[in-house]
């Protein structure tokens, strides 16, 4: 995966990481273990943290 991921939006760490396998995805943070939305794969599940309200994908 090439895709960088941005800080938390809730609490601000960067400490975030994609979890899951297989066939579903999505990030986790770890310092206040808020997690975005799921995706089928990786890279999708970086879109989804990535994308802040207000902004397009």
């Amino acid at each position: 995966m090439s895709k960088h991921l941005k800080e938390c939006p809730f609490c601000a760490a960067k400490d975030a990481c994609v979890v899951g396998e297989t066939d579903w995805f999505y990030v986790a943070c770890y310092t206040c273990h808020a997690d975005g939305g799921g995706a089928e794969t990786k890279e999708g599940a970086a879109i989804k943290w990535n994308t802040r309200a207000g902004e397009n994908a």
